[in-house]
């Protein structure tokens, strides 16, 4: 799969995963908050990481900025 994910795309998601992670660290006491958080963290690592998106894929959207 062709990436579709560009860089400022991807520290950004990488940033917001960060800010997830450590927010489900924090809420560790309410599961019912930490689990979506955590999960939420690792899709956003994982877009970040392979800069692909499955969503970004299915709706033809592209961040990357192809090669000069």
């Amino acid at each position: 799969m062709p990436e579709n994910v560009g860089l400022v795309d991807a520290v950004a998601r990488g940033l917001l995963g960060i800010v997830a992670i450590v927010a489900a660290a924090l809420l560790n006491h309410l599961p019912v908050v930490s689990l979506p958080l955590a999960t939420l963290a690792l899709v956003l690592f994982a877009t970040a990481l392979t800069r692909m998106c499955p969503l970004y894929r299915l709706f033809g959207i592209s961040t990357r900025v192809p090669p000069t």
